[in-house]
């Protein structure tokens, strides 16, 4: 995400995501990613409209 490479980093969150839901790591972990997650494909919509 630091290089604005948003869908390097959706797919990175993504497999958090996958690993929080087989039980590793906490909910707050968990609820910090989906944040996250959500933030950078807003990101993402953002940089394709404005393309």
């Amino acid at each position: 995400m630091a290089h604005y490479d948003y869908a390097a980093a959706i797919d990175r969150f993504k497999a958090a995501q996958d690993l929080a839901r087989r039980g590793q790591g906490d909910h707050i972990e968990a609820s910090i990613v989906d944040t996250r997650l959500r933030a950078v494909e807003a990101l993402l919509r953002e940089q394709a409209r404005e393309k």
